[in-house]
């Protein structure tokens, strides 16, 4: 099942791209070490689709320290205390749709 949907994001020519990328990084590992990710690497045409977010330890927070415009155009400008709270971020993506 797992090789079906890698068949079809490879397919998809911003989620193809991103796989690629995050594969290379990953190397034998399931994920990149942050170490591992460099900015300067990522191909330019992904820099709209991206978000950086960090896990606030111990408050079920998440805080988006970037948030690409193609994110924005499709689901919208949200306050950065809104995004920094899981549960909003969840009911936000779900009422975007």
């Amino acid at each position: 099942m797992g090789s079906l949907l890698h068949g079809d994001v490879r397919r998809d020519p911003i989620l193809g791209l991103a796989l690629a990328y995050w594969e290379r990084k990953s190397g034998p590992s399931v994920m990149p070490a942050r170490r591992d990710i460099d900015a300067t690497e990522i191909p330019p045409s992904l820099l709209p689709y991206l978000q950086i977010t960090e896990r606030i330890e111990g408050t079920g927070r998440i805080r988006y320290r970037l948030v690409g415009t193609g994110i924005v155009e499709a689901y919208g400008a949200v306050s950065a205390p809104a995004l920094q709270d899981t549960n909003k971020l969840v009911s936000f993506l779900s009422l975007s749709h």
